[in-house]
């Protein structure tokens, strides 16, 4: 069985820049940990964050719903849909910003402290998918 060739669509820079902020450092955080004395701050890589963003959700911070919400609208061909997931995927990527995420462990205290390029270029990732779509509903508006 032979594969069609594909041809590269301008989403796909939207998923080249979501997969490069995970390898970008994308939050400062900082390790209080009480057993030991320690106080360690330092960057975490994206992949890193997006691991710690799944297991945030039992917490409540539902920043991680950006990524399906990402790859839905990255994979409809309906325009208008395109839109609505990449909008949201923004919208629960700030989420982020309005509250101060910490875990409390048996040792410390975990907390993410700021947000550097890797967490700017994931967000870009979205509004480039939102940017098109908008594009494309104006194009078949006209």
């Amino acid at each position: 069985m032979k594969w069609p060739t594909r041809r590269l669509e301008l989403r796909d820079i939207g998923m080249a820049l979501y997969l490069l902020s995970l390898m970008l450092p994308a939050v400062w955080q900082e390790d209080d940990n009480w057993l030991y004395e320690t106080l360690t701050q330092n960057a975490l890589p994206g992949w890193w964050a997006f691991i710690l963003g799944l297991l945030s959700m039992v917490y409540g911070y539902a920043a991680w719903l950006a990524n399906p919400l990402f790859i839905a609208a990255y994979r409809t061909r309906s325009v208008k849909r395109s839109f609505i997931y990449a909008v949201l995927a923004l919208l629960a990527g700030l989420s982020v910003q309005l509250q101060l995420v910490t875990w409390y462990d048996e040792d410390g205290r975990f907390t993410i402290t700021g947000y550097t390029y890797g967490y700017y270029v994931w967000l870009l990732s979205f509004a480039w998918l939102a940017v098109l779509a908008v594009r494309d509903l104006y194009k078949d508006w006209r």
